[in-house]
């Protein structure tokens, strides 16, 4: 927000001036090549992308790796994050909107996205400890309520992972064939993400839900909390379990 406030602050210093503009015909047209429609809004997502400092994490988890990349994870990371809330796509589509972002550039390849996403996967779930404790130094009034639902993701392959890959056929949200992957979310009661974990498609949802809770009460040292869940994640051994340790309520 700063970073807008500041470019707001010298657009309203100029603001008496006199201005010349001159345009060229051949630009004058829709689809000139100044003509061109630029992302400006992604500088309000950035202000809450910095306030999470997570350049910060990722650029030290790159330097505790070693090696000589020519790329920054914490670059090809924000430009995905952008992009999956501006304009969800592939990767290799996202990366086709790298040109049109108002006063930034991103210095990195395909194949540079694709390497970065190996060296991430191993400390996401750090990832989001080091957000929740970003979160938490906001003071923002908290309940001991817990939100959890599960969502899944389609593959654009016809067979199944081998071994413990979580590419697996299962139970599609948009009645698809092929291999989805598993996605349980969260969420405290002010609808700001907790945590997340990715299970293989075949699995049931009324099965990720206790180890997932455990988890969630460890890492944000919950001692007692009412959980939300719908009749999919209800199932007689998750109420039993629930039932059987004090320090939950469930709904």
């Amino acid at each position: 927000m700063e970073m807008v406030n500041r470019e707001l602050r010298v657009l309203d210093k100029h603001k008496d001036n006199d201005i010349t503009i001159k345009i060229k015909s051949k630009d004058n047209l829709l689809n000139g090549p100044i003509n061109i429609a630029y992302h400006y809004g992604y500088r309000y997502l950035e202000s809450i992308y910095d306030y999470l400092k997570i350049d910060e994490f990722l650029n030290n988890h790159q330097q505790s790796l070693g090696g000589k990349n020519q790329y920054l994870i914490s670059d090809i990371f924000k430009y995905l994050v952008f992009e999956r809330i501006l304009a969800p796509a592939s990767k290799r589509k996202s990366l086709s909107n790298a040109s049109y972002y108002y006063d930034k550039v991103f210095n990195f390849s395909l194949d540079d996205l694709y390497r970065s996403l190996d060296l991430i996967e191993p400390v996401y779930q750090d990832l989001q400890i080091h957000m929740r404790n970003q979160i938490n130094a906001l003071n923002i009034k908290k309940e001991n309520q817990l939100y959890y639902d599960v969502t899944n993701y389609y593959c654009e392959i016809d067979l199944n992972d081998l071994a413990d890959g979580l590419r697996k056929r299962g139970v599609s949200k948009e009645h698809r064939l092929s291999p989805i992957i598993g996605l349980g979310l969260f969420m405290d009661n002010n609808g700001l993400p907790v945590s997340f974990q990715l299970f293989p498609g075949n699995a049931s949802e009324s099965t990720t839900f206790i180890s997932g809770l455990n988890e969630v009460k460890r890492v944000n040292n919950l001692s007692r909390v009412i959980c939300v869940a719908d009749k999919g994640i209800n199932s007689l051994k998750n109420i039993n379990y629930l039932v059987e340790n004090l320090s939950l309520i469930h709904i």
